[in-house]
């Protein structure tokens, strides 16, 4: 009988082995859930090696079940072709929700980026020194960063942070300027920018996103960002 189980175990780390292999490509989803045919994410990518780590631990406990010498007794292989095999599948899915939210909340920070653009260029503001926003280290799983400045350069910095444990990203604004401006016309600023990110985007931003003690870090980033992209702000 434990003969029996341990070969049962040994199957089962290998149709979970093809699990994680099928899983290396998934299709991406949009906003709606809906699957984007044609449009496939890397799981381990958006997951930071998350399939890759959980292959080589579950190949450590197939060579176990392979060897006659097998450290598990009768009670302890029942348990993990009823318990941790389950829970080896759910991670696989875990593994593949997380990478499709990573992925579709990197595209949203895209979209908010081309918005906040306009946003500011309402407001006498333009990027500085860059066509487009850049996400931080040129990793598009990190946040998003704009550096703007106004005819009188002034600056305003911009992180849009992936906030997947709520399912969505923060804004935060750096405003460089902030001293200098009445807190009603930081207010109005405030106001406008979530009202086109709300009426275009169909996002709820939190109005307390501001940040009058500036980190200087976050223009740094830009800087350094915007420095390594290849000719014409591709990113290889």
């Amino acid at each position: 009988m434990w003969e029996h189980l341990r070969v049962l175990a040994r199957a089962c780390t290998e149709q979970l082995l093809d699990e994680i292999e099928s899983n290396r490509k998934i299709v991406a989803v949009g906003i709606d859930g809906e699957e984007i045919q044609g449009v496939f994410l890397d799981t381990d990518h958006w997951t930071e090696e998350g399939l890759a780590g959980l292959e080589a631990q579950l190949r450590r406990e197939a060579e176990d079940f392979r060897s006659a010498d097998c450290p598990l007794d009768m009670q302890g292989l029942e348990d993990w072709l009823t318990k941790r095999s389950k829970a080896y599948h759910d991670e696989i899915g875990g593994l593949c929700r997380k990478a499709r939210l990573a992925a579709l909340l990197s595209q949203i920070r895209s979209e908010m980026g081309e918005e906040l653009c306009e946003a500011f260029r309402t407001q006498g503001f333009v990027l500085d020194g860059a066509s487009e926003p850049v996400f931080e280290e040129l990793d598009e799983r990190k946040a998003l960063l704009m550096d703007f400045v106004s005819r009188d350069r002034t600056h305003i910095a911009v992180r849009i942070v992936p906030d997947p444990e709520h399912f969505r990203n923060s804004l935060e604004i750096h405003s460089y300027d902030a001293e200098k401006l009445p807190e009603s016309q930081l207010r109005a600023r405030q106001k406008d920018i979530n009202a086109l990110l709300t009426r275009s985007l169909q996002l709820d931003i939190a109005p307390d996103h501001e940040k009058k003690n500036a980190d200087p870090a976050v223009r740094q980033a830009f800087q350094e960002a915007r420095s390594k992209l290849a000719p014409h702000g591709m990113m290889h």
